[in-house]
């Protein structure tokens, strides 16, 4: 029974830390379990940084985009149009979002009965 108590304990405080609003504090980001703080890599923090959510620039390295041999950078220039790309869709989605909360319809199905808002 302590057991068990003891670990439902570590639960709630757990959760206490996960769920409150301090984890939206600039300076203490919890990321995978540590303190996410400018400058840390591998070395100094003793675990991979891509471990789990921040994977995709590496998986996009791994295409063989702009790497030559020995997996040395050749060419910035994919990775430039890949954030030229994100940055033109998030402007485009951003606009978007505001038309249709300021100044589009109130309803779409009166309006675009052809899509099948019926």
């Amino acid at each position: 029974m302590k057991v068990f108590m003891l670990g439902w304990w570590l639960k709630i405080n757990l959760m206490k830390t996960l769920y409150s609003l301090r984890r939206f504090y600039p300076m203490e980001t919890l990321f995978n379990g540590t303190l996410a703080l400018a400058g840390r890599d591998q070395e100094t923090t003793g675990f991979v940084w891509w471990a789990k959510n921040a994977r995709l620039i590496n998986l996009s390295g791994t295409l063989g985009w702009g790497v030559g041999l020995g997996e040395k950078v050749r060419d910035t220039f994919p990775y430039f149009m890949s954030g030229v790309i994100h940055l033109i869709s998030s402007t485009v989605l951003g606009f978007g979002g505001t038309y249709h909360a300021f100044q589009g319809p109130e309803t779409l199905e009166e309006s675009f009965p052809f899509w099948g808002f019926t």
